[in-house]
């Protein structure tokens, strides 16, 4: 099951827990502490889809994504249409989360077709998010990812 398949990536030193979101952003399975209610993915689900959907407006694939913040870390990773979030520690081994993520994607898309539920309505009392609209096309081609720069140095 994929809920014992996220626990496990609790034995990574630095894991707090982790969580999976599909498609259309609703939430699927997550092993995190309490204090992580539900109603919080109802927000944070859509979001992570839209970040994908930019990530990858050029034609690529997302891969991975780390959101790097005081004392934590987000590692999001695409995993088909799903999408993985681990938060850690800020020293966590990261050949060893990589190896542990590996091998709960492997089971995600092994259990694919189990997981695509219907999204639970909407429990927060935030305004709605629009839906992401397409930026208008630039007359230039889009920059590749070696003409990408961030904060002054390009992504590896």
């Amino acid at each position: 099951m994929v809920n014992q398949a996220l626990a496990g990536l609790r034995d990574v030193d630095e894991v707090l827990g982790s969580f999976l979101i599909g498609a259309r952003g609703e939430l699927l399975a997550k092993d995190l502490p309490q204090v992580f209610r539900d109603d919080l993915f109802a927000d944070i689900g859509p979001r992570l889809v839209r970040l994908r959907e930019t990530l990858e407006a050029d034609g690529e694939g997302m891969g991975s994504l780390l959101l790097r913040f005081a004392e934590h870390k987000l590692h999001v990773r695409a995993i088909g249409a799903s999408l993985l979030g681990v938060v850690t520690g800020a020293k966590v081994n990261a050949p060893a989360l990589r190896m542990a993520t590996n091998l709960v994607a492997r089971r995600v898309e092994s259990e694919g077709s189990a997981l695509q539920v219907e999204p639970s309505p909407r429990r927060s009392s935030a305004p709605e998010v629009p839906p992401h609209e397409p930026a208008p096309q630039r007359d230039s081609a889009p920059p590749t990812r070696r003409e990408i720069l961030y904060r002054g140095r390009r992504p590896g």
